[in-house]
């Protein structure tokens, strides 16, 4: 069956794209933070079924923290691990970046002419917000998620990894 999908539903089609492409990098970067726990506690695999076992149900807070912990103890015995700090950080960043649009309905105010998105917070007292969503604010969202992605792969495998639109083509 033909389906005919109005016009900017349920956004223009550029946001669209790059909702797609922060989710595409995320479960990348999801991937490369499990392949870093495996290779950080030990396993000589690149990806070992025992970090998955132990990994495949916690939360990108927890899997950060793992991340973090195991550096930390590694890093008298490995000094090219000094900046796993920063990698941690740039992890936080994308979360962060990512968490903001894909918790969030994105959509097209027709009357505002705008794409909007709404949330809602109950902590105590219960605040709604809607805000305008930008393409620019998605676009750099995805930035971050890319760049942790390098900055980890990078940490892994001791070889600089730079953003796909810093390498020559």
């Amino acid at each position: 069956m033909k389906r005919s999908i109005p016009e900017n539903w349920p956004a223009p089609e550029n946001f669209l794209i790059e909702l797609g492409r922060l989710t595409s990098l995320w479960g990348l970067l999801e991937s490369s933070m499990m392949v870093a726990i495996s290779r950080f506690a030990g396993y000589n695999g690149a990806l070992d079924w025992r970090a998955v076992a132990m990994v495949a149900h916690t939360n990108t807070n927890q899997r950060i923290d793992v991340i973090g912990t195991l550096c930390e103890q590694l890093l008298r015995d490995y000094p090219e691990l000094a900046n796993y700090k920063q990698v941690v950080s740039k992890l936080r960043s994308a979360q962060k970046a990512r968490n903001r649009f894909m918790h969030l309905p994105v959509v097209w105010n027709e009357e505002a002419e705008r794409v909007e998105a709404a949330s809602a917070s109950a902590r105590g007292s219960l605040k709604t917000n809607i805000v305008e969503v930008k393409l620019s604010e998605i676009e750099d969202a995805v930035e971050k998620v890319h760049e942790a992605n390098c900055a980890l792969t990078s940490l892994v495998t001791r070889e600089e990894i730079r953003p796909i639109w810093e390498r020559e083509a």
